[in-house]
């Protein structure tokens, strides 16, 4: 059997895949599920799926599929959700018509919930329950039992979420320079584009805003950002400590599976703040308000002048 999981519900499909809170995951379950296993017939074939504490299932999603043909759910099949785990029966025998070398296909969807770890697993083991065909199943003195051998082993898919670390310098990135009280949003492009929000979940951690969840700014200092999928973000210094320049463009947050270690970026983002005062740029009320100092200083300093080269007047004689 196989368990494979995709991030597109049409995506390509393998054993992990990269998402972000929020985002939803499909899995599919392949198993080879026979009517006979040698001279015994197969009762029913149980299914257990466990996915951990990141993902939540999506109980209408459920679908199963023997040789391309949809089963019914009473009539082939039944399911049990409790919290992480899934319970799938496949009625083997009190289904009619039922492929003498049926290939179950077992597909659902999950959401990325708040829980999420960089690796989120999820396991599926099968067994079976069987009996001899000339005996009748139902007949409590002789029910079926559960298959001594040849069980398959559990096979499990991931889905990794990723993160990163920021870091707040004055002047430039020295342990003993860390500066605190600057703030920051996440964005989606370089300028213009989507705000990604942000909650905080613990002192100096953040994650993905789900649901109705208002965003946060990001208070740095230290700061540590999770529940990314992969791909390029940036982030705006929305609030400069007193005394340090603003930055003068967004900062760069790439994220692949290749730069990451445990889930977040292997190298943490660093943001340098100088400190000193920044000339106004052209246009805007900064400019008019520097043009009129330096033209009422220019103003003083000429009346200044003027009155100092006049010459006296001559004192009159009594």
């Amino acid at each position: 059997g196989s368990k494979e999981v995709s991030a597109g519900q049409s995506g390509s499909w393998s054993a992990a895949a990269t998402a972000g809170m929020g985002d939803t995951v499909h899995f599919r379950i392949k198993a080879f599920t026979p009517k006979y296993h040698g001279d015994k017939k197969v009762y029913e074939y149980k299914f257990v799926d466990q996915l951990d504490p990141g993902l939540t299932f999506d109980s209408s999603s459920f679908i199963l599929k023997i040789d391309d043909e949809l089963l019914t759910i009473s009539e082939n099949y039944t399911i049990e959700i409790a919290e992480q785990k899934a319970t799938i029966i496949l009625r083997a025998h009190a289904s009619s018509g039922y492929p003498a070398n049926a290939e179950v296909e077992i597909s659902y969807a999950a959401t990325v919930n708040e829980n999420a770890q960089p690796d989120n697993g999820n396991s599926v083991s099968m067994s079976w329950t069987e009996f001899d065909p000339s005996t009748d199943p139902t007949d409590p003195d002789n029910p079926p039992v559960p298959a001594s051998e040849n069980l398959p082993v559990d096979v499990a898919a991931s889905v990794y979420v990723y993160g990163f670390h920021l870091q707040k310098y004055q002047d430039s990135v020295d342990e003993e320079k860390f500066l605190e009280g600057a703030e920051f949003k996440l964005f989606d492009a370089a300028s213009g584009g989507k705000e990604i929000e942000l909650v905080q979940s613990t002192d100096g951690q953040y994650r993905l805003a789900l649901g109705d969840e208002s965003g946060v700014p990001i208070a740095a200092g230290t700061a540590s950002i999770f529940g990314l999928d992969t791909g390029t973000y940036w982030l705006e210094e929305t609030f400069v400590p007193v005394g340090f320049n603003p930055l003068k463009e967004r900062v760069k947050v790439e994220i692949s599976e290749e730069n990451t270690l445990d889930g977040y970026l292997i190298d943490t983002i660093n943001v340098v703040n100088k400190a000193g005062i920044i000339l106004p740029g052209t246009g805007g009320i900064g400019s008019y308000i520097f043009y009129l100092a330096g033209g009422l200083l220019m103003l003083a300093a000429l009346l200044y002048l003027l009155k100092k080269s006049r010459p006296a007047s001559p004192k009159k004689v009594k």
